[in-house]
């Protein structure tokens, strides 16, 4: 039982497959909002024309760079969002 399902597998293409899809929307002149939880009212960013991506902290390869900027003690959530977006590594 140390084996995952073969679905596991497919994961990793459809993350990429995301991350693409925002970039490209982003490219075509479209405004992206990004959330952290399932509290904001989607109905505003969409009502103003913009799509929306949730955010989240997938790694902690980016909390270094972040921890340049932020305090050591912040929530690993926040400094490793921040860290996606001031590296660019972000869509």
């Amino acid at each position: 039982m140390n084996q995952l399902p073969e679905i596991f597998d497919s994961f990793a293409e459809a993350r990429k497959n995301g991350f693409l899809a925002a970039k490209e929307y982003k490219d075509q002149g479209h405004v992206l909002i990004g959330t952290y939880c399932t509290y904001m009212p989607q109905e505003l960013p969409l009502a103003m024309g913009a799509g929306i991506v949730s955010l989240c902290a997938t790694s902690d390869e980016t909390i270094v760079e972040a921890e340049k900027h932020l305090p050591r003690n912040l929530c690993p959530l926040i400094k490793s969002s921040y860290g996606f977006g001031i590296t660019d590594k972000c869509p």
